[in-house]
């Protein structure tokens, strides 16, 4: 049965379909690493279990006359067992979009962003997990949390705007510098690299509130103050850093696996931080960010995307930070030897907590791994220990 919603898909250079079709589609991977070697058959019924509880993650997309739509995929689940990932939507996933494979000790699994918001793949992975130890060490688990009741699929898209009226609009800078090293060769070749800064929890925390801030602005900070210590080129220029922002409660919306993240956009200049530092920068554009986040404000400019039927193109930000949060696997945790989250975008920075460690996970273009260098010898110098792991070359992902 189709589901006949339409997705709004964006222009094709941008469109998640595009994606799919030509690679890389490396969006919110979640590596976790267990105690012992996969039982294969047993995480394809983990798999199962989690897709019936969250059943939006078992449907294809189909794509007719400019219009994406979702349907019912009533094929068999495929595992692949893999050390890449492989483009959801082929053949040699039946078509699902979705991928769960695993490889000695690790599971890898990855939801594309066609059928969900980051929060969404999260939830989908943490079942995935508590699924497999229930069936594979016997763990008296809780198979995953439901959102609520009924998996719902809304988004801003579906809202009533007839009240909405127009709030002024937060100062920011649109258009920030571009890192050279996001710039393509001849080829169109870039590979993406990644490399984790890890920090303290508590120390961490205690230094982003010693600067009356929050964690996304001083993340925001840190990376800013590294692009002007190690690139010559931004000397002058404006940074501009898209802080990802999940607008469920904002805007109103239950819990669904449908996209419901919008973005605030903040900026600085490297005169700014020679006259205010951390602890000036850091309390104002914490306002910006509670201003652009407002319930009024994000309804304002739902409004404006439902209207036009695309994201806004004019945001050009240096960089993405997304943090999000603590990583928590209940009474699977004995089972769980490492997380690894991630995406595959460059001048990207996601960030969550596991373990009583700050991880800061870089996605750089190749050679640009100083900044993520940077960042850590800056923690360090504010006392921090901080260590940052080579550098990794992302593979691009198995078309199949």
């Amino acid at each position: 049965m189709d589901y006949d919603r339409n997705m709004k898909t964006p222009n094709k250079a941008g469109s998640l379909l595009y994606r799919v079709e030509n690679g890389r589609n490396l969006h919110n991977v979640f590596e976790v690493v267990m105690d012992d070697r996969i039982n294969g058959e047993h995480l394809k019924s983990a798999v199962e279990e989690a897709v019936r509880l969250y059943p939006p993650v078992g449907y294809s997309v189909v794509f007719e006359d400019g219009m994406t739509y979702f349907t019912d995929n009533d094929n068999d689940i495929v595992i692949p067992e893999s050390a890449a990932g492989i483009v959801q939507g082929s053949k040699a996933l039946n078509g699902h979009m979705f991928c769960v494979s695993y490889k000695d000790r690790k599971i890898r699994s990855n939801v594309s962003h066609m059928i969900t918001d980051g929060g969404g793949m999260g939830r989908f992975a943490s079942a995935v997990v508590r699924n497999y130890c229930r069936f594979h060490y016997g763990t008296d688990t809780v198979s995953a949390r439901k959102f609520s009741d009924e998996i719902l699929l809304t988004d801003f898209f579906d809202l009533d705007y007839s009240d909405v009226t127009p709030v002024k609009e937060e100062v920011f800078e649109k258009q920030g510098f571009v890192l050279p090293e996001t710039i393509r060769g001849k080829e169109g070749i870039m590979n993406t690299a990644m490399c984790i800064v890890r920090v303290p929890e508590d120390r961490f925390m205690e230094f982003v509130e010693a600067n009356g801030t929050s964690v996304s602005v001083m993340l925001f900070l840190l990376l800013a103050r590294s692009v002007y210590q190690n690139c010559p080129e931004a000397k002058d220029q404006t940074l501009a850093g898209r802080i990802t922002v999940n607008a469920r409660k904002q805007l109103g919306i239950p819990d669904t696996f449908v996209n419901c993240s919008l973005g605030s956009q903040i900026s600085v200049t490297e005169k700014e931080f020679a006259e205010e530092g951390f602890s000036g920068l850091g309390p104002r554009l914490r306002t910006s960010i509670k201003t652009q986040t407002s319930p009024e404000y994000l309804r304002y400019i739902a409004k404006g995307i439902a209207d036009t039927g695309s994201f806004p193109t004019e945001l050009r930000p240096t960089f993405t930070i997304s943090y999000m949060g603590a990583i928590d696997l209940a009474d699977c945790n004995d089972h769980v030897k490492d997380v690894v989250l991630y995406e595959g975008e460059c001048h990207k920075l996601n960030v969550y907590t596991f373990g009583g460690e700050f991880r800061l996970v870089f996605h750089f273009a190749d050679g640009s791994g100083k900044y993520a260098k940077g960042v850590a010898d800056i923690l360090r110098s504010e006392g921090i220990d901080a260590v940052c792991d080579d550098m990794v070359i992302l593979p691009e992902e198995e078309k199949g």
